[in-house]
């Protein structure tokens, strides 16, 4: 268990090192910004907008839309089939539940706090833009996959829980941390200049695909919560990046009843 508090600790130290070095690295002689003309902490109805917006988007959806829906439902399925195998993988000798929920979102909250710093320190608007981008995912993200949590209600795993156990006031379907994680990764991959396009990916997707290995590492969620969540989470990065930037990717997040639970996608399409 301290281990697993440890390799957590290390991650989040890493990635906010990273993280604060290289937006400083891209905006060191940055203009000065007006920091409240900027911020959407206090303006709640700006939540509001993109979570109605993001649940009805699908009606809007295009031919290549559903063909990318398509291929994320395969993905699903296939890390569905694999849910035993990857928690015995994980989970060798399963102990009393602990799932660490506050040492695995201190990462996430350390890379939002390195680009709150580096906006502060330099003055850029597109580092506060960047930040604001990173809390309204991650708002959307997890107010998204709480909704899902209650509807599904699947158990989280443990001793004699099988994976099909849905409807049953579970919290384990998406996984809330991955989608968090992915939400946030996706902005900061996704924002910046395109001279360190690579390192922001590496660092921000790296983010989304640590936090899915701590959070099977914990036992605190079966393969395909994860792998939910991860969609869940690009999707609404990307979503408001697309309503930031019209020029962005557009995403959006699906479910589809299946026998015996349900299937959670996402859809990616870029403009022409």
């Amino acid at each position: 268990m301290e281990r697993f508090f440890r390799t957590g600790l290390r991650l989040s130290v890493v990635v906010t090192l990273l993280t604060a070095g290289l937006a400083l690295a891209q905006e060191q002689n940055a203009p000065a910004a007006d920091v409240a003309r900027l911020s959407v902490i206090d303006k709640p109805a700006i939540y509001i907008g993109d979570f109605k917006q993001f649940i009805t988007a699908p009606a809007h959806w295009t031919g290549r839309d559903w063909a990318l829906a398509g291929g994320t439902l395969a993905a699903t399925v296939v890390a569905y089939q694999y849910d035993y195998d990857v928690r015995e993988h994980f989970v060798t000798d399963p102990g009393p539940a602990d799932y660490h929920d506050a040492e695995d979102f201190l990462p996430v909250a350390l890379m939002v706090g390195a680009t709150w710093f580096t906006a502060r320190r330099t003055g850029d608007d597109a580092r506060f833009a960047e930040t604001n981008a990173m809390v309204r995912a991650g708002v959307l993200s997890s107010v998204s996959s709480l909704v899902f949590k209650l509807g599904l209600g699947r158990e989280r795993p443990g001793e004699g829980v099988e994976r099909d156990e849905w409807w049953n006031g579970g919290r384990s379907m998406p996984s809330g941390h991955t989608a968090l994680a992915f939400s946030v990764g996706t902005v900061f991959a996704e924002s910046g200049t395109p001279k360190h396009r690579w390192v922001r990916r590496t660092l921000g997707y790296g983010l989304g695909v640590g936090m899915a290995w701590l959070r099977l590492n914990h036992d605190a969620h079966w393969f395909s919560d994860t792998v939910a969540g991860a969609a869940l989470g690009v999707t609404t990065g990307h979503f408001v990046l697309r309503h930031d930037n019209p020029a962005a990717r557009r995403a959006q997040v699906f479910a589809t009843p299946i026998d015996g639970g349900v299937l959670i996608g996402f859809a990616v399409a870029l403009d022409q």
